[in-house]
């Protein structure tokens, strides 16, 4: 099965052209959010380097957010259009999971943290790739104070938090990835989006929307 997956909840652009597990072609690099001027020809260039058209596709996996409100919306809204027109399947996948797939630890609760504004962050907790709890949009102690054991973070609030992080956790062992895996690689939501596939099936494409957490009439600078 032949994937094209795409990012655009963050600065980085980040398109992936998969068969399988297998790697035909990716894009993967920061546009400064200007995604909407961007996304058409980068999609296409990725497309012409793995020698296939949107036609050759056989799913679609979309990041569906939390991250940047007009990134998420252009990614979205060009993904459900394309799987319309070519009547192929569409998955879903939340950023959060996605940045915490391309953690490679093993056998440590993993934390992600995105800057949502406001001091405020998106956030999510797993155990070997799985999530656990819920989602979050809170203050970054109130997921401090519910984390007691060791923990690895990813995620771009870790350049706004992780002194603050390090003060409150200082009882834990607490490590931190390198910044290149801080934003949606669409080479783990390829692999995200064939694994939900393969076990629940496509998501309904009149129904996919993005996963703002903030109400989306809200206005917030600098996102």
């Amino acid at each position: 099965m032949k994937i094209l997956a795409l990012s655009t909840s963050s600065k980085v652009l980040s398109i992936a052209v998969c068969k399988e597990d297998k790697i035909l072609a990716k894009f993967h690099k920061n546009i400064n959010k200007e995604h909407s001027s961007n996304i058409i020809d980068k999609v296409e260039e990725t497309l012409n380097s793995a020698e296939l058209k949107i036609s050759d596709i056989d799913l679609f996996g979309i990041d569906i957010g939390p991250g940047s409100f007009t990134g998420i919306r252009v990614g979205v809204t060009a993904i459900k259009m394309v799987a319309k027109i070519s009547e192929k399947p569409v998955v879903g996948i939340k950023s959060l999971d996605i940045i915490a797939d391309a953690i490679d630890k093993t056998g440590i609760r993993k934390c992600v943290v995105l800057d949502a504004k406001r001091r405020k962050v998106y956030s999510g907790m797993y155990e070997e790739n799985e999530h656990i709890g819920v989602y979050r949009l809170s203050d970054i102690k109130d997921i401090l104070k519910n984390i007691k054991d060791d923990v690895i973070f990813s995620g771009d609030a870790i350049s706004l938090y992780k002194p603050e992080i390090l003060e409150e956790l200082s009882g834990i062992n607490v490590k931190f990835v390198s910044e290149d895996k801080w934003y949606p690689q669409a080479v783990n939501l390829a692999k995200l989006s064939l694994d939900k596939y393969n076990k629940t099936g496509s998501d309904d494409v009149d129904k996919l929307v993005p996963e703002y957490f903030y109400s989306r009439e809200c206005s917030i600078k600098g996102i």
